[in-house]
């Protein structure tokens, strides 16, 4: 009944769209979806935007645009809780790494500085805020992130008189947006997304629309690590996570952290069609999308949203 091509193989399907078949079960009529999706299997080699990387799980057959949201709850939490246990341990060399604004941020200061009210989702050591403040910003910043290692480094930069407030929250829990006060008119997220499985960035987009004041915009950014040989070498087997790599999406990945010892992060790959997908899906429509960062200048994928 299964026609099985060299190299690939049938997965049953979530929530995704599915794939139709018709091409790939010999006697099934066009249009007629049974439900699956076919994958190629990434043993050793792969290709991902016409580069070849080395990677241990599944690619699917066909476009990206559906951001797949099937991943088992356990999966999410174990992968949340790999980023957690990174940035527990690795906080301070972590730090030592975010000492300067990258050249994609650093071209939207302008907007940014001229902002009344910042909500910055994952701001880290406080690096961007007092970078702004420098150049003129006199609105009200909220800075949220997971690690409270990186959020009293924050809180401990804050300038005489600024009005600045960085706190300790969880974006994958729901109650990070109940610590919120008012509406902002510049929601930032800088390197953070990625670090997101499935489905939480969609849910979180959703709960930030709420706080966007009209006319607002979201400024985000999101690793494109996949561009860089120096970080596709870096890409790590599942299995040093205790993780199974067909409980995972097919464009999650392990790497791993070699400054101050070794770790392991989780990461989501972007691409700019599946940010585009999730933009229409929870309200947003995209304003701008640019790459920058890294020596070719295109290790991040930058994007605005209102």
């Amino acid at each position: 009944f299964k026609y099985r091509n060299p190299g690939a193989n049938v997965r049953q399907g979530c929530t995704r769209s599915s794939h139709l078949l018709g091409s790939v079960f010999f006697g099934l009529p066009p249009g007629l979806s049974l439900g699956f999706e076919l994958f190629f299997e990434r043993h050793v080699w792969s290709d991902i935007g016409g580069r070849r990387i080395l990677a241990r799980h599944q690619r699917p057959i066909g476009n990206r645009k559906n951001y797949n949201s099937c991943m088992q709850p356990a999966i999410v939490s174990r992968l949340v809780e790999i980023n957690r246990e990174f940035y527990q341990q690795f906080a301070v060399s972590f730090d030592e790494t975010r000492r300067r604004i990258q050249p994609g941020v650093a071209g939207l200061l302008d907007e940014l500085t001229a902002c009344r009210r910042i909500l910055d989702l994952g701001c880290g050591n406080g690096e961007l805020f007092e970078t702004l403040h420098q150049r003129g910003f006199t609105g009200e910043y909220t800075g949220l992130d997971f690690s409270p290692e990186l959020v009293n480094l924050a809180n401990g930069r804050i300038p005489a008189g600024a009005s600045a407030r960085f706190q300790v929250a969880d974006l994958s829990t729901p109650d990070w947006v109940e610590r919120l006060v008012g509406t902002f008119n510049c929601v930032l997220a800088f390197a953070v997304f990625h670090h997101l499985p499935e489905p939480l960035p969609e849910r979180i987009f959703s709960e930030m629309r709420g706080r966007l004041s009209p006319g607002g915009r979201f400024f985000h950014s999101n690793w494109q690590f996949l561009n860089s040989p120096r970080w596709r070498d870096r890409v790590q087997p599942w299995e040093k996570a205790a993780v199974d790599p067909a409980s995972v999406g097919p464009h999650d990945y392990l790497l791993d952290w070699r400054r101050g010892g070794t770790g392991l992060r989780y990461v989501h790959y972007f691409s700019e069609e599946e940010l585009n997908s999730l933009a229409e899906k929870t309200g947003f429509n995209v304003v701008r999308s640019f790459h920058s960062d890294g020596k070719e200048g295109d290790l991040a994928l930058y994007q605005v949203w209102e």
